[in-house]
């Protein structure tokens, strides 16, 4: 539901949108007041909502608009004071990429002050062109998220380490989205060799009053070990992708979400003697079977160290055209999967696959 027109130049708010969330299993109503230069964020019962709704059409706004699955209604107003009441189908529903039959379920909304400090929409709230891709990326990537962490249940604060963070467009959104839409007490810590990045979402995280997510410049390899309950790395590139996932076992992560690229390592420690020989003498061909090989194992490691594993295909991310997706959830150790991974080895001709060297298995 969107409030707008203003009936008063001098009124500092904008616009105010309000969608509803559930806080620790109940329904409130999250309300953000567009300002020229900032955003602010309130939750409100049904009730409060209800009170609210009345004030605000009664004196600072002339228009509402009600936005619902199949329909919109618009509620007007003009200066004389006579309102209408208007009715249509519903023609801006989010759709995903590949015109599915049934509606997306919106997980976020671009509309965050966060998202304009970092450049995805701007001042006046529009997606700028890049902004609509990035956004179906981000709402796709909580998507996921809310299905791995289903069952979660946490008793106290939540910890996530990110990887390589980048801009943290979407650490900003798992962010909001754990502790705001979920109200879960969460702690991010997102990890980035690139200085003034770390600066840029620092600050806007300072800004936008998220006091459990913070930005550090470090690597992978410089990143203490500690009791972690998810790890993240969305763009760790070749062997980076298995230090991260070497970090979260020895921290006892009980989730994993990894976003693969540049899958170097196994293909240049590759002798293959098989029957696949002449097939992959093309490199293009070579590059995919090293890629498929990479990730296969990688999971089967994960299923040795007590993982539940998933690969899946996931909207591309930034700076890589790969859409591989690896996820993990704690589980019962696989000891079989060791055994499939090393026949994997033998046939391929792999002297060594990175994550089994970092686990100090025997080469």
């Amino acid at each position: 539901m969107v409030f707008s027109k203003k009936r008063q130049k001098e009124e500092k708010v904008i616009n105010i949108t309000a969608k509803p969330i559930l806080l620790k299993g109940k329904p409130f109503i999250k309300c953000v007041f567009r300002h020229p230069n900032k955003d602010n964020t309130y939750n409100y019962d049904i009730k409060e909502f209800l009170t609210l709704t009345s004030i605000w059409l009664e004196e600072k706004f002339y228009h509402a608009d009600l936005f619902l699955t199949n329909e919109t209604y618009q509620f007007l107003q003009n200066q004389k004071g006579k309102s209408t009441l208007l009715f249509k189908k519903a023609s801006n529903i989010l759709e995903d990429n590949q015109s599915h039959d049934h509606q997306k379920k919106v997980y976020v909304n671009p509309e965050g002050q966060y998202y304009r400090d970092l450049g995805l929409i701007s001042g006046q709230g529009n997606l700028f062109s890049k902004g609509q891709k990035k956004y179906n990326q981000i709402n796709k990537y909580i998507e996921m998220v809310s299905h791995l962490l289903s069952d979660e249940k946490p008793e106290g604060v939540f910890t996530i380490a990110d990887m390589g963070s980048g801009k943290a467009y979407l650490t900003f959104a798992l962010y909001d989205y754990l502790s705001t839409s979920l109200g879960w007490k969460v702690k991010i810590t997102g990890y980035e060799l690139r200085k003034d990045l770390v600066f840029l979402c620092n600050d806007v995280a300072a800004k936008m009053g998220f006091a459990g997510l913070s930005f550090v410049e470090a690597g992978i390899d410089k990143v203490p070990i500690s009791k972690t309950d998810m790890v993240v790395a969305l763009h760790a590139c070749d062997i980076a992708t298995d230090m991260a996932i070497h970090f979260g076992i020895e921290c006892g992560a009980k989730y994993l979400v990894l976003a693969p690229c540049c899958q170097k390592q196994i293909r240049q420690n590759m002798d293959i003697q098989n029957v696949l020989s002449p097939v992959l003498k093309h490199g293009i061909l070579l590059e995919r079977q090293a890629e498929l090989l990479t990730d296969g194992m990688r999971a089967l490691l994960l299923e040795y160290k007590g993982y539940q594993s998933r690969v899946f295909e996931f909207v591309s991310l930034e700076h890589t055209s790969k859409n591989v997706m690896i996820t993990a959830k704690k589980s019962k150790p696989d000891p079989k999967a060791l055994d499939s991974f090393f026949a994997l080895k033998k046939e391929f001709g792999i002297k060594y696959h990175y994550l089994e060297k970092l686990m100090n298995l025997p080469l």
